[in-house]
């Protein structure tokens, strides 16, 4: 018997089930329950299921978890079963335990089916109904798009919980062997210049989709990702431990895009068809409910056993009552920086940042940053430019944190009565301070031109490029600059400085001075 089912989808054209779904537009297809289902779901099988799914598109969505997320996990996997039966019963767990939850399907799932969106349209509605289904809630949605910068994409938000939300990229099939011409796995071995959507609203390159599932990684913010299985290679081999090549390549895009993530999480990767060759790990209840959500799938996907002598899905039982992960990999809290304009926050001669009078000679000063010349509290260390101007002696300076002894090393030495200055990086200790070891009594002057937290910008070191020389007329006339005078400097487009970059790190040499300044 075939069961029966209303979903707001499966129309002709690719957008139309977002742009005019709702609860008046109802598509009726036919769809047949996988024989290999426990004998629960060839019971299922005899009944008629009855879906009425609301979608709603909202133009211009915000891509972020609703407020009031305890944790956020990230699901990325390539097909919209691949979710239910290879990371479940994980993903329920967290459905069940309120968490901000967003699973992206970057595969189609068309399967090169001559019925083009009609199928995978329709196959879009068996997530939707899944995640409804786990969450207890009505399955009713609205979409808006997931905020990729030049990367359309459409964002599926569940009306009864706004946690939970589903993407879908819709980047075309490469079937089980990656022979597709369009399968991933190609563009991965740069073997594809680019491959696009199968709605027409994009484009990736192999590098632009790493930035895309990087960005989304980002602007979600999650404390764990899940992938699928990156320890395999990125070549066919039937056997045993034989999978679908696009579960392959996306896991490989995936583990590529999370270098781009330094928020702390936890990526995990989950073993997909060979977790039938072992033994099953998943309790009675857990397989219970990892079938249910499954069958809820089911109706959606016809074409489950339409090729039993090349599909593994006519296998699906074993994967019911599995579940086997790679060793996830810990991302560390990393610092980014964030460059701010030069605010003095010490000046011995003025009494900023500490008392009107020298320091003597074997004095520690401590020096608040945080909270002080747009640092913010939470920061970890600060870019800060150190004077010594007026010394009695020949001595050094030693900046350091202030919760660590003082070092033996120095970040500016110096001669009586000299004034020289030089930039340094200093971790902040826990109440947001940095220690000044004076050797000399002196005056002490510092600036603030930056911080580092765990959000901001990353670092790319370059090679040593010349970017002025106003000598030789290089990013200025070949004149001196008059006194007074500001000079502005382009940065970006030089110097392997590209556009977006944030912040540059300049070495700033004087030569000629024709006065003190």
């Amino acid at each position: 018997m075939n069961a029966s089912y209303y979903e707001a989808s499966a129309p002709s054209r690719a957008n139309d089930d977002v742009r005019a779904a709702g609860p008046s537009f109802a598509a009726r297809v036919r769809a047949s329950l996988p024989a290999a289902l426990s004998s629960r779901s060839r019971t299922a099988k005899a009944a008629i299921f009855s879906v009425l799914v609301a979608v709603l598109w909202v133009p211009g969505g915000s891509a972020s978890a609703a407020p009031g997320c305890a944790s956020r996990v990230l699901n990325i996997v390539a097909h919209e079963d691949d979710d239910l039966l290879f990371l479940n019963p994980d993903v329920r767990a967290d459905l069940v335990a309120g968490k901000c939850v967003r699973t992206v399907f970057v595969n189609a799932g068309d399967n090169a089916d001559p019925r083009g969106a009609a199928y995978w349209m329709t196959r879009e509605g068996g997530p939707r109904a899944a995640y409804a289904q786990m969450r207890g809630v009505a399955n009713n949605w609205t979409v808006s798009d997931l905020g990729i910068p030049n990367h359309p994409v459409q964002l599926h938000t569940l009306n009864g919980d706004p946690n939970v939300s589903l993407a879908f990229m819709r980047l075309p099939d490469g079937f089980v062997d990656g022979r597709f011409p369009s399968a991933l796995v190609k563009l991965y071995r740069d073997e594809l210049a680019s491959t696009a959507a199968l709605d027409s609203t994009s484009s990736y390159t192999r590098a632009g989709l790493i930035e895309a599932l990087a960005s989304i990684m980002n602007g979600f913010s999650p404390d764990v990702i899940r992938t699928q299985d990156w320890s395999l290679p990125l070549q066919y081999v039937n056997g045993p431990q034989a999978d679908h090549m696009d579960h392959v390549a996306v896991a490989y895009f995936v583990k590529d895009a999370n270098e781009r993530y330094q928020t702390p999480h936890t990526l995990s990767g989950y073993i997909d068809y060979s977790i039938s060759n072992l033994p099953a790990n998943l309790t009675q209840t857990e397989t219970t409910q990892k079938t249910a959500t499954f069958e809820t799938y089911a109706p959606f996907d016809d074409l489950l056993c339409s090729n039993p002598s090349t599909s593994p899905s006519c296998g699906i039982a074993p994967w019911l009552s599995r579940r086997y992960t790679l060793a996830p990999i810990l991302t560390p809290t990393r610092s980014r920086f964030t460059p701010l304009a030069p605010a003095r926050v010490l000046d011995t001669r003025t009494g900023n940042g500490a008392p009107a009078t020298k320091l003597t000679g074997g004095q520690v000063l401590q020096l608040q940053i945080t909270g002080r010349g747009g640092v913010p509290a939470g920061a970890t260390a600060a870019v800060i430019n150190i004077t010594v101007t007026e010394p009695d002696d020949n001595g050094h300076i030693t900046a350091y944190p202030c919760d660590l002894p003082t070092p033996t090393a120095s970040n500016l030495n110096f001669r009586v009565g000299q004034t020289i200055a030089n930039l340094a990086n200093v971790r902040l200790d826990a109440a947001g301070k940095v220690c000044l070891f004076a050797l000399a009594p002196t005056h002490l002057v510092a600036d603030v031109g930056g911080y580092f937290s765990p959000s901001g910008s990353l670092f790319t070191p370059v090679a040593p490029a010349r970017v002025l020389d106003t000598r030789t007329g290089n990013g200025a006339p070949a004149t001196k600059l008059t006194g007074g005078q500001v000079l502005q400097l382009q940065i970006t487009g030089r110097g392997g400085v590209p556009a977006g970059a944030t912040a540059a790190v300049i070495n700033i040499t004087v030569t000629e001075p024709d006065d003190n300044g």
